[in-house]
């Protein structure tokens, strides 16, 4: 399907290995006070909380697929499952590479994984 913003006869360039590509994303003014609010709490920039959500939403549709469950625990008590609808009834996912930005969240040396509860 073509994109209404790269006319027909501009052909997409092949893209290297870590090069970002900048694309628009509009935001509702609600999830943009969102956005902004997780920022300024975890002290990173606005696309970092965008990048880290998409890594660990990929970590979560990648799991869900493999058939994992998603239980939610606080202070050593089951509360319920996770249940995400998107991910229900999901698609196999295309293979993809695993640039510093795509990469499982569970890599990341800062934490043990995307869903650590209770360390």
């Amino acid at each position: 399907m073509a994109s209404p913003y790269v006319p027909d006869d501009v052909a997409e360039k092949e893209r290297r290995p870590g090069e970002r590509i900048v694309r628009t994303v509009t935001y509702s003014a609600h999830a943009y006070e969102l956005l902004a609010a997780l920022a300024t709490a975890t002290h990173v920039t606005m696309s970092d909380v965008v990048r880290e959500a998409l890594s660990v939403y990929w970590w979560l549709a990648r799991e869900h697929g493999q058939g994992s469950r998603f239980m939610v625990l606080r202070d050593r008590e089951w509360l319920t499952d996770l249940v995400i609808p998107s991910l229900e009834g999901m698609g196999p996912l295309p293979p993809i590479g695993k640039g510093q930005d795509e990469r499982d969240p569970a890599e990341s040396p800062q934490t043990q994984g995307p869903l650590v509860a209770g360390s």
